[in-house]
């Protein structure tokens, strides 16, 4: 009776979306004879509206009805093909939905039931191990973009689905599918844009690969899987459909790109970090990796924004990692990293890999009760605090609770220190090489705690959804809103860890546990900027709570988790959003345009940034010489490697001098250096500021000298620069 219910509520919902679909038909254009009315004054036949209310009655009614036959038939059918008739009735839905069209509403919905209707008693057998057919679709739904011209996402959507769910029904075995996620390697930019926009080649690779594969040693195969297809496959998705594959070239962010571009132009110039230019997150963050670039690929916006965007995405291999490791299954690794794709939770940055990889080995750690892990954990912690000292130290603080609660803990203990020895022994002679240890240790560990302050905002900002349901319980309606869902997930894993730190540790829930609660101390990056940092381990903690309580056999409020993870990643959103990028060539939007300085070719800049970029240009080339240059007091760092101009002082932006001895600093850095001979001023108070707090207030000596040593000379749009007495 069950079975027979599923099957004529999924026909209802069938013919709710016929009718749906039905309403373009129905709004028909008004006749000249129609009394005068609002339909009439909207050009609509008055008729329509009790047409569509009638057709949302009566058609989910006669579709449960005629469906009764077939309720009857599919009693007794396979489960897996039952199933895939009732969502594939239900999928009806979501295309009537997008696309309100009767005919495509009806008939491949048709198509999909008689298919699953003939094939009811066909043996199926599906496990987890069928979730390589995830990565298998989205190939063939990014080939299909890039093949066909645009019909609607819907066409992309069924015609993907139709033909992986074709491919596993004629090969029947997951582990065949094993390479077709490879053909995602094709559609990166690595390739030129004509040939990862042909479609073909990836379509070919997976459609025939599974025909070809035949997996004798299946567990060698399972381990391909885990440790080669599914982290390329992540990889080259979120490589594939980032904007500036789409685009061509990356956008350019002029504030935030400052932080690591200008440290790497210093070091192009043959100055040193921390002695003459401070990383301010860390090394390899904000530096070190663009001046590597800068010195493989050449001294260019685009060649070293590109190679960011490269080395940024191991950051989903990362999330990958640590849902696998906490679950012990890379297919659970696989939809953790997917969740955070779609939720736009998962950002290419190479500023948590580190950070990512270190937590994920904890983890592995604590789930195998394997002690030596913690040796890779502790070497990653030193790298972590290389690349983001806030991650490092979130990361540290895990690892430390991870060894406190390890059985044996010397064993722990000893694995952790001797990882993070080794590694910052290995830190301090390369630092001490370069000579620079002394300036590492003062910059990181004095000068960088000290600038809290200057950069920390209101206490609390609610996202809208919150502001909105103030009152409880309304304002548990906001969890499935996207903005807001983060917040409730922390509270979520403070409870969490509140409740299960005090317990004993239990291999399976002990890596959840130190996700939690990584994800819990990570919320001091909101108490600076509000930023909601931790969501890089949300996915993996979210699907590693479905899977425990699937395998404790809650399977109800599993199912319930799995419908609200669905709700929060909202697919269509991302799928359309993917349809644009591939069906884009060039700037999605003339407010960025490309410019024809030299350092910035293979970047696209904002209209008001290339002003600015303009004006100084102009009366730099104007009025300095080629070894002379400019004091910038409007955080504007990115125009010293645009213009290949010298930086005068250590530090990137005003608040990194705030302090009355950072500011003598800069004064004294100022006055000793003759080839200063200009300086970058606000136009206003209000302008070029961090947190609307005025430059002048933030550094007041720095201010006073400019305006004693300095007077105006030049004044264009939203660039003032002043001229050395």
């Amino acid at each position: 009776m069950n079975r027979a219910t599923l099957v004529r509520l999924s026909a209802a919902l069938w013919g709710l979306a016929t009718a749906i679909s039905l309403l373009p038909a129905l709004t028909t254009v008004a006749p000249p004879s129609q009394l005068p009315g609002l339909a009439k004054v909207l050009g609509i036949d008055a008729h329509a509206p009790m047409r569509f209310i009638a057709a949302l009655i009566f058609l989910p009614l006669i579709f449960a009805a005629a469906a009764a036959p077939l309720a009857t038939v599919m009693t007794t059918a396979r489960a897996w093909a039952r199933n895939a008739l009732c969502l594939a009735m239900t999928g009806a839905l979501w295309i009537a939905l997008v696309h309100a069209d009767v005919w495509w509403t009806t008939i491949p919905v048709a198509l999909f039931v008689i298919a699953f209707a003939a094939l009811r008693n066909v043996y199926e057998h599906f496990t987890r191990r069928d979730v390589i057919l995830v990565p298998t679709f989205l190939t063939i739904l990014i080939a299909l973009m890039d093949l066909l011209p645009w019909r609607g996402l819907d066409l992309y959507v069924v015609g993907a689905a139709a033909l992986t769910i074709a491919l596993r029904l004629l090969v029947r075995d997951p582990l065949r599918f094993a390479l077709a996620p490879l053909a995602l390697l094709l559609q990166t930019p690595f390739l030129s844009w004509e040939q990862r926009h042909l479609g073909w080649p990836a379509l070919a690779i997976a459609i025939v690969t599974p025909f070809v594969v035949r997996p004798r040693d299946r567990r060698r195969w399972r381990a391909i899987i885990a440790f080669v297809i599914y982290p390329l496959a992540t990889y080259s998705y979120t490589i594939t459909t980032n904007l500036s594959t789409a685009e061509g070239k990356p956008r350019v962010n002029f504030f935030e790109d400052a932080h690591s571009m200008l440290p790497a132009s210093e070091m192009f110039r043959g100055e040193l970090p921390y002695r003459d230019i401070i990383p301010g997150h860390g090394l390899l963050e904000d530096g070190l990796v663009d001046f590597l670039a800068m010195r493989s690929r050449g001294a260019t916006y685009g060649s070293v924004m590109k190679a960011r965007t490269t080395i940024g995405a191991i950051n989903s291999v990362a999330i990958y990692a640590l849902a696998a490791a906490a679950t012990g299954s890379p297919e659970a690794g696989f939809l953790a990293w997917l969740f955070g794709t779609f939720s736009g939770t998962a950002p290419g940055t190479l500023r948590t890999v580190p950070a990512l990889f270190a937590l994920a080995l904890t983890v592995a750690a604590a789930r195998r009760r394997n002690p030596r892990l913690l040796f890779g954990a502790g070497v990653l912690s030193v790298v972590a605090g290389l690349t983001s000292l806030d991650f490092a130290a979130y990361t540290f603080v895990t690892l430390v609770i991870a060894v406190l609660r390890f059985r044996p803990r010397m064993a722990a203990l000893r694995a952790a220190v001797g990882g993070i020895a080794v590694a910052f022994t290995l830190l301090v002679i390369g630092l001490a090489s370069f000579g620079i240890l002394g300036a590492f240790i003062r910059t990181t560990f004095i000068e960088i705690p000290k600038l809290g302050p200057g950069y920390a905002m209101d206490v609390f900002e609610a996202p809208d959804a919150m502001r909105e349901l103030r009152r409880f319980p309304e304002a548990l309606a906001a969890i499935l809103d996207r903005a807001s869902f983060l917040y409730f997930v922390w509270i979520g894993a403070l409870l969490f860890v509140a409740v299960a730190i005090a317990q004993r540790a239990r291999r399976r829930i002990e890596p959840l546990l130190l996700i939690a609660f990584w994800i819990v101390i990570c919320a001091a990056s909101y108490a600076e900027r509000h930023h909601l940092h931790f969501q890089v381990a949300v996915g993996a903690l979210l699907v590693t709570a479905t899977l425990l309580l699937f395998r404790a056999r809650r399977r109800a409020l599993a199912a319930a988790f799995t419908v609200v993870l669905i709700i929060i990643a909202q697919p269509t959103t991302h799928t359309a959003v993917l349809s644009m990028l591939r069906q884009g060539h060039g700037p999605l939007t003339d407010v960025f345009v490309e410019i024809g300085l030299p350092r910035a070719q293979g970047a696209l800049f904002a209209k008001w940034d290339v002003a600015v970029i303009d004006s100084v240009k102009r009366w730099t080339e104007r009025s300095l010489a080629k070894d002379e240059t400019f004091f910038d007091f409007t955080n504007r760092g990115t125009l010293y490697f645009l213009l290949d101009r010298d930086a005068p002082i250590r530090q990137i932006e005003v608040p990194q001098y705030e302090t009355d001895e950072a500011q003598r600093e800069v004064i004294a850095a100022i006055e000793r250096n003759p080839r200063v001979r200009a300086a970058l001023v606000p136009v206003a108070p209000a302008s070029a500021t961090i947190d609307s707090v005025p430059n002048a207030v933030r550094a007041p000596l720095v201010w006073q000298y400019l305006e004693t040593h300095f007077e105006p000379a030049f004044v264009e749009g939203d660039v003032a620069i002043w001229r050395r007495k």
